[in-house]
């Protein structure tokens, strides 16, 4: 597979666009664009969620990005003396020492093409400031503006890691390529809203307490050695899953490789991820799947069978849906409390923090919305019914079914 992408990138030629192409927009919309463009004062952002377009102060956007890059369990300033051809180097050395493994072809993917050190940026989460959401509804306004002073509000960005050109890059897409097979074995993973749907029940035959938990800085927040045993754990109970030659130690070998040589760039400093993974590079999904999948498998599931009996074991198996950060759970209480099951949730891992939100009613998970009726027509049964859920931040803004990208996007 690895080989066959290899061969598809070095043969792909696009073809020469003569035709021009109509802007959609108006001269003054362009000119508005442009001056936003130069104005040195200001940042232009997407929210993390919700579609949005939010204009920053730079000199707030500074701060909030320094108070990320503060954090020094997880980031480390460094000399500016590591360069692109440094961690070049680097690579090359690692691939050599591994070439028995690869065709000429995909070590001259690897690690011929134009490199960059990559760059942290980050994304205002508007949705998760509730200061934001209540004037939001207080003052709505037709088309979506709203105006507000970023720092009064204290709104939390999403540390985004572009490395697209940078040095490990490449390798990363090939850790996602060896990793995904095992990221399938995990049972309570969900792949998206519609695999969410096809596994959520119509109807049960309990009133149940709706809970969504979320993760807080998952990315980041994943210790390196905790990793490296949970892939482990992986690898061992699946290893027919591995492609081609790859193995358990060359695997590991390239994880630690990776951790090792995050090295992004902000403001003209340069900073080394030193804890856990980056949100941008490509083996960052299954990488973070695995690691919680397994402190779910290995640690949580015993921990519920030994201290509430293994019903509740079963009953936290049949019905946990994760899907990354975010998590839904229809509990039977009588089994665990809600809150027990938070406390032993965040007793996994001392740096892997839940939070929960819980209803008997109505919950929102992803994009859908969760309601629990009782049933009219059968006693002691509940019948679940969904809707389509937005943010209130949410801008509501689409595109044509016709336009070109993938179909299953549109």
């Amino acid at each position: 597979k690895f080989n066959d992408i290899v061969e598809n990138i070095n043969n792909f030629t696009p073809k020469q666009i003569k035709k021009r192409t109509k802007s959609n927009i108006s001269k003054a919309e362009e000119k508005a664009l442009e001056n936003l463009k130069r104005n040195q004062n200001i940042v232009i952002k997407k929210a993390d969620k919700g579609g949005a377009t939010v204009i920053i102060n730079k000199t707030d956007y500074q701060i909030g990005m320094n108070k990320i890059l503060s954090d020094k369990d997880t980031y480390e300033k460094i000399d500016a003396h590591v360069t692109v051809e440094v961690v070049k180097r680097e690579v090359m050395k690692f691939l050599e020492e591994n070439k028995k493994l690869f065709t000429q072809n995909e070590i001259k993917y690897l690690q011929q093409y134009e490199m960059r050190l990559a760059y942290i940026y980050g994304l205002p989460k508007i949705h998760k400031c509730q200061t934001l959401k209540d004037k939001i509804k207080e003052n709505p306004t037709k088309n979506g503006e709203f105006k507000a002073d970023i720092t009064d509000l204290q709104i939390p960005y999403r540390p985004i890691v572009s490395g697209t050109g940078c040095p490990i890059k490449r390798l990363c897409e090939l850790a996602k390529i060896i990793l995904r097979p095992f990221e399938q074995s995990i049972e309570h993973l969900i792949i998206d809203t519609d695999d969410f749907l096809r596994k959520l029940p119509q109807e049960t035959d309990y009133k149940p307490t709706l809970i969504a938990v979320d993760i807080i800085a998952l990315y980041p927040s994943i210790n390196n050695e905790l990793a490296i045993e949970a892939l482990k754990f992986w690898f061992n109970k699946y290893n027919e899953k591995f492609l081609r030659n790859f193995n358990l130690e060359f695997t590991i070998n390239l994880i630690k490789f990776i951790q090792n040589h995050v090295y992004l760039t902000f403001n003209d400093s340069t900073y080394k991820q030193i804890q856990g993974t980056a949100m941008g590079k490509d083996h960052a999904p299954p990488y973070a799947n695995l690691v919680i999948g397994y402190l779910i498998t290995k640690k949580l599931y015993p921990k519920l069978a030994k201290k509430y009996g293994p019903a509740c074991e079963t009953h936290i198996k049949n019905n946990l849906k994760l899907f990354l950060d975010d998590g839904f759970i229809m509990l039977n209480e009588k089994y665990i409390p809600a809150e027990n099951l938070l406390l032993e949730l965040n007793s996994l891992d001392k740096t892997i923090k839940f939070t929960m939100e819980k209803s008997s009613e109505s919950i929102a998970f992803l994009d859908v919305k969760i309601n629990i009726k009782p049933n009219i027509f059968v006693s002691n049964t509940y019948t679940i019914e969904t809707d389509i859920y937005s943010k209130p931040t949410d801008t509501f803004q689409l595109f044509s079914f016709q336009v070109m990208c993938t179909t299953s996007y549109s």
